[in-house]
């Protein structure tokens, strides 16, 4: 009778793992360069994000008003110059940050990359983060900022296409102060894979 080995059952095991994972959706190819999904909150207090150097954070638009954006969007290469403009003239203490969104890539790398190349191109000087995720799950059109109010029920208010100066002003009131580190992205939350 033939009596298998515990290395021919440990192989026998991960096999199992694998294609019952798969199976259900929990295992898959890996890349390390493919952008991982993470999952869409159902509020805008937890956008997952990846930051320019690859780490994984959720945003808070309650905390941060967020400028959606695209590299490929002609609007945005026009607007987003003017908004830094704005954004430095009415020299702010509350965070601003710009997304990167409806990438034509899922390969973070290459986001990261045709990220640097756009505001690197058109002077934008200021927090930049590439949105992970469904891509059209916060805004569905850019550029788009959008800011909540603190408290709220996360009812988002989303203002397409280029802005005034006076709903940027107001959107920079409805943030709370915050510290040197939350504006730099390094205290929010990380992602939970």
């Amino acid at each position: 009778m033939f009596k298998p080995s515990r290395l021919g059952c440990l192989i026998a095991a991960v096999a199992a793992v694998v294609v019952i994972g798969s199976y259900f959706g929990l295992v898959g190819p890996w890349n390390p360069n493919k952008a991982a999904e993470i999952p869409i909150k159902p509020d805008y207090t937890l956008i997952p994000v990846y930051t320019l150097d690859g780490r994984s954070v959720y945003l808070n638009a309650a905390i941060t008003p967020l400028e959606f954006f695209s590299v490929n969007c002609p609007h945005c290469q026009e607007d987003l110059p003017q908004i830094q403009t704005m954004v430095s003239d009415l020299n702010r203490k509350k965070p601003f940050i710009y997304v990167s969104t409806f990438l034509n890539t899922s390969d973070l790398p290459e986001a990261i990359k045709e990220t640097k190349a756009f505001i690197s191109k058109y002077k934008i000087d200021g927090t930049v983060v590439i949105q992970a995720g469904a891509p059209k799950a916060y805004v569905k059109t850019v550029p788009s900022l959008v800011t909540l109010k603190s408290g709220s029920s996360s009812v988002p208010e989303i203002t397409e296409g280029m802005l005034t100066k006076e709903e940027l002003q107001s959107a920079l009131a409805v943030a709370p102060a915050v510290t040197s580190e939350q504006e730099k992205g390094t205290a929010h939350e990380p992602v939970k894979h």
